[in-house]
């Protein structure tokens, strides 16, 4: 028994009976009374209960003792005496009230206790999910047990969906946004939140690739303006853990602005040129990164390249895509070449510039 829950037990008899409550400890301190003034000291009569286990009536007030009339009831919680309730007043009037007051306190330390234990279960089933999609599982045999006391299923197989959340977003949008993920999860699906910024949904790859639960995430994306991403499907225990961190290396490679969408077998090249980036070893790299910056402050050329690239070195899409004119995205292109000495209508050359712009 504990001071928030006694203030809780108070709160809610008093609601209901129009006399003074007092909860006690197992020391036999107030520590819940309609009375403040009450607060901290020793009850008398809650001493008696918690001596004999039984009902203990004060008759008559005593002063010195600071007691007075009332009723008091031990407080069981799995068939251990875990406090006293006590109701002030004639004992012919109060008494019948007893055995209700008693019934009403032990039923709300047993929802508290429940509570308590569906929160703990959250977070240690939290704990569990983050574990297995960072692969921080040291021993096999522990977590699968442990998983299958928490209801994970941990035989079927599947993917990884991220979502990376703005920093700006605000919790009612946010828990709107979760609400709407968990409806769209199913019984499959598992929610998992390893940080503050970021949700991953992991879901049965039976139905995660069907074109339409794909379109609602990316739609998921553009509603709340998310950067989002479909990791590849992987067999085997460690499954999990490698969708994520391709969902996130994909992510990573440049791949998605703001309100995309984005699935890996996209980014597979990207991510494959990441992997074996050595920043020391390819200054070449880290010079033409450079170059790019110092011309281009407002990002307008990375983007412009990046789109080209995308659209497979076709002036005419990429000119539609960005709403420009041919001539305009020319002279973007010359530009680039004037300065980095690479021509991006070359196909080498374009990749080299991409490669640069995507690792360092």
């Amino acid at each position: 028994m504990n001071e928030k829950l006694a203030k809780e037990i108070v709160s809610r008899t008093m609601s209901i009976i129009p006399y003074n409550i007092n909860v006690m400890d197992k020391d036999g301190t107030i520590i819940g009374s309609g009375d403040k003034k009450r607060l901290g000291d020793i009850h008398t009569g809650a001493i008696s209960v918690i001596q004999t286990g039984k009902k203990a009536v004060v008759s008559e007030e005593d002063g010195k003792k600071r007691m007075k009339k009332g009723v008091n009831l031990p407080i069981y919680f799995h068939h251990e005496l875990i406090g006293v309730i006590g109701i002030t007043g004639d004992p012919d009037v109060v008494g019948p009230l007893g055995e209700l007051v008693k019934m009403a306190a032990e039923l709300t330390v047993e929802q508290a206790y429940l509570s308590d234990q569906i929160r703990w279960n959250e977070t240690l089933r939290q704990e569990t999910l983050i574990q297995l999609i960072k692969g921080e599982i040291t021993d096999r045999r522990e977590f699968a047990e442990r998983a299958q006391r928490l209801r994970i299923n941990l035989d079927i197989e599947r993917q990884a969906i991220v979502f990376i959340l703005k920093e700006d977003m605000n919790l009612k949008k946010r828990n709107m946004f979760l609400k709407q993920l968990e409806a769209a999860a199913d019984e499959d699906g598992l929610i998992v939140i390893p940080g503050a910024g970021e949700i991953v949904l992991l879901k049965d790859s039976r139905s995660s690739q069907s074109p339409a639960f794909l379109l609602k995430m990316a739609e998921f994306s553009q509603q709340y303006s998310l950067r989002g991403a479909a990791g590849y499907v992987y067999k085997g225990f460690n499954g999990p853990a490698l969708s994520y961190e391709g969902a996130k290396e994909a992510l990573a490679s440049g791949g998605g602005g703001e309100g995309s969408f984005i699935d890996y077998k996209e980014m597979a090249l990207p991510v494959l040129i990441r992997r074996g980036y050595d920043r020391q070893k390819d200054v070449y790299l880290q010079d033409i990164k450079n170059t790019f910056e110092e011309m281009d402050k407002n990002g307008e050329l990375l983007d412009t390249l990046r789109l080209f690239f995308n659209q497979n070195g076709d002036m005419n899409h990429t000119a539609e895509e960005l709403f420009i004119h041919r001539n305009t995205l020319r002279y973007r292109l010359d530009k680039i070449e004037e300065s980095t000495s690479l021509n991006p209508r070359k196909m080498k050359d374009l990749l080299t510039l991409y490669t640069a712009l995507l690792v360092v």
